[in-house]
Parts: structure tokens; C-alpha cells; sequence
């Protein structure tokens, strides 16, 4: 098993698909299985239970990797027989260095909180765009261009996770911004925006983790609502 710091946006392994790869092999020829498990923190208490009878007893040349960026939420009694390894993300500078060649902005690096990769995949899926939009649609609900039922019900449809993924960008720079007197990247919010509380800034950020586990779990929940919710949060709270 390895640990890694990458963020994993996939959902978990079925059980029933890992037991399959576990079972004995039977072919004549020696055949080396690996059963990969992406985002294991999420995996629910019965899928742990039963990929630790398989860790138990694996079988013969059968390997299982497990891949988290937070280790600490991995059930214990899995992490007990794990051998950890680490894969912290590569120097800022030597980052760049890396994104220059592939035409990657800098911006994309800091969205990506300092993960090469994971900024080269936000370029391809034209996440600077949806960043913009963002930024355009978070300052016409703070000036009341634009209604938040109608921009809520907007986000809801288009990408719930990617409008969370992007209060949680907000909210980190505005915790930053209490510490620092370096210009931020989102100037044009603090001209509008008040100072906000750095306490609630945190209890909004913990909120906004929670909607997050509730939109990549199974469970349906009233999305729009909830972001309609957390939006006049912040707005009016923090």
C-alpha cells in the first residue's frame, strides 16, 4: 500500500470488484495482479471490513495498493498493515519549471494547490473559465446583481462539486489574506467584500468539507438548496 498527498476525485472500489481480483489464480503461468483502491479515506466501514479480511490473506501474487491524501481518515486497523510511502508534491519552482514546457499558467498551479499534474488536468478540462465565471457570479451576489436562488440553481445544474471546490479556494485565500499583507489573487472581492471573521472562515471551510463528502457520496440530497444555503452563509455570516 502507498499513500499519496495527490487529491483523488474517484469514487471508491466496489467491494465485490475487489474481491473478484483477489481470488486464487488459476492459470498455468505466474500472473502478477494489482488491485488499485483511489481515494481509500472513503471508504464506508463494511467495504474496509472486507478489504481487510483480503489484506489478511491477499493471495499469491496479488498486490494491493491504496492511495489517499488523507491518511489519518483511513480506517486503522487497514493502515496497520499498510507499508506507507510518501509522494509529497514537487518544489513550486521545479513545478513550474515542469508546466512551462506543457503552457501552463501559474495560475493553474495555485488552483491546484502545488500538484503538477492535477493543474495540467484543470487545463484541460478549461477550468479557467469556470474559474472566472465563478469569481463573476460570487461578485454579483455580493453587489445583489444577481439573485442567489437563480445563481444556485445555475451551479447546481452545471457542477455542484466544482462550485464547493471553488469556495474552498475562496475561503482559503480570505484566511490567507488575515495574515498577510501580500496582495491576493482575487483583489477585486476584497474591494467589495468586508473583512471577514478568520472564525467563521474556519467553520465555513469545515462546512464546506462536509458538502463535499455529501456530493461524491451516493446519498441524494437537495443540492441547489444546500448551496443556496452555504452561499447566503457567507455572504451575510462570515
Amino acid at each position: 500500500f502507498f499513500f499519496s498527498s495527490r487529491r483523488r476525485h474517484t469514487r471508491c472500489a466496489l467491494v465485490t470488484g475487489v474481491q473478484t481480483c483477489a481470488l486464487p489464480i488459476c492459470f498455468p503461468v505466474t500472473i502478477q495482479r494489482v488491485v488499485l483502491i483511489l481515494g481509500a479515506e472513503r471508504l464506508t466501514t463494511s467495504a474496509g471490513n472486507a478489504l481487510l479480511k483480503m489484506l489478511e490473506e491477499p493471495g499469491e501474487h496479488t498486490y494491493f495498493f491504496l492511495s489517499t491524501a488523507h491518511p489519518a481518515n483511513v480506517l486503522p486497523t487497514i493502515v496497520s498493515r499498510c507499508q506507507k510511502l510518501y509522494f509529497p508534491v514537487p518544489a513550486r519552482t521545479e513545478a513550474l519549471a515542469w508546466l512551462l514546457h506543457q503552457q501552463v499558467p501559474e495560475s493553474l498551479l495555485t488552483a491546484a494547490q502545488g500538484a503538477p499534474l492535477k493543474a495540467l488536468a484543470l487545463m484541460k478540462t478549461g477550468y479557467l473559465e469556470k474559474h472566472e465565471k465563478f469569481l463573476a457570479d460570487f461578485l454579483a451576489s455580493v453587489q445583489g446583481q444577481k439573485s442567489l436562488v437563480t445563481l444556485s440553481e445555475a451551479w447546481a445544474k452545471e457542477d455542484a462539486l466544482l462550485w464547493v471546490e471553488q469556495m474552498l479556494w475562496l475561503v482559503t485565500h480570505l484566511i490567507y489574506s488575515t495574515v498577510t499583507t501580500q496582495a491576493p489573487a482575487f483583489a477585486a472581492i476584497l474591494r467589495v467584500y468586508r473583512q471577514p471573521s478568520v472564525s467563521k472562515l474556519f467553520h465555513y471551510y469545515d462546512v464546506l468539507l462536509e458538502m463535499r463528502q455529501k456530493i461524491r457520496s451516493p446519498i441524494a440530497f437537495q443540492t441547489q438548496l444546500m448551496i443556496e444555503s452555504l452561499w447566503m452563509e457567507f455572504i451575510y455570516d462570515c
